[in-house]
């Protein structure tokens, strides 16, 4: 399919399904209760149903709780971690990252130099393995993808090759699996496979209990009921 027909059947697919949401962002995150994002300034934002708030920032990365505190985690352009607490005000934790991957109290993981690194509560304990994104849910989920593009979900402390490939990937619960592939489409995990969730342009995805977020490589903010 040329460039030109592409799109309008992107446009076409869109009308029906996705939703744009107002504003432009670089990278979104999204919990149970709560969507997150960075500006494409740096800006930590958080989505109030009509528009976004600033939360403070500069981020590169962002990852929100997938318990049901929804607070988010965020990867500062120094690769300094901060975290969002329950009283309100961002504060630092040990260590440094590329990407960070919330999945709740006990199942906060980050990429760091040189490795996989999950969250003890006080610093980082190294896993094995390496990765280019990593993802965390509620039930103790972590996947990541490899430098490669390979696909991987843990298990019984052991990396577990799933079919496909993919760019970015978001993680909700062990059914709510989102990824990105190369060619810039949007997947849903159905439990042994991928299904294609067609009509969006996307470079990096979220995902909550009901809803895929995507965004296109223009930064603008896609939203499925799926």
């Amino acid at each position: 399919m040329g460039a030109s027909s592409r799109a309008r059947a992107v446009e076409a697919a869109r009308a029906g399904e996705w939703q744009q949401l107002p504003g432009l962002a670089s990278r979104l995150a999204a919990g149970p209760t709560a969507l997150w994002g960075i500006s494409s300034s740096g800006a930590v934002q958080r989505w109030t149903g009509s528009g976004w708030a600033l939360e403070g920032g500069p981020a590169t990365r962002i990852s929100v709780s997938a318990d049901s505190g929804s607070l988010p985690w965020i990867v500062r352009p120094n690769g300094n971690i901060w975290r969002r607490t329950l009283e309100g005000p961002w504060r630092q934790v040990a260590g440094t990252g590329v990407d960070i991957a919330a999945g709740g109290a006990d199942n906060t993981w980050t990429l760091g130099s040189g490795g996989i690194f999950r969250w003890n509560g006080s610093g980082w304990t190294r896993a094995d393995g390496s990765a280019a994104r990593i993802a965390a849910g509620s039930s103790g989920e972590v996947w990541i993808i490899d430098p490669n593009g390979r696909i991987y979900r843990r298990s019984s402390d052991r990396w577990e090759l799933k079919p496909g490939s993919g760019v970015d990937i978001a993680v909700a619960s062990p059914t709510r699996v989102a990824i990105t592939s190369v060619d810039r489409e949007a997947y849903l995990w159905t439990g042994s496979d991928w299904r294609q969730l067609p009509g969006v342009d996307a470079v990096s995805i979220a995902i909550d209990n009901q809803h895929v977020y995507a965004l296109d490589p223009a930064g603008k903010i896609w939203k499925l009921n799926a």
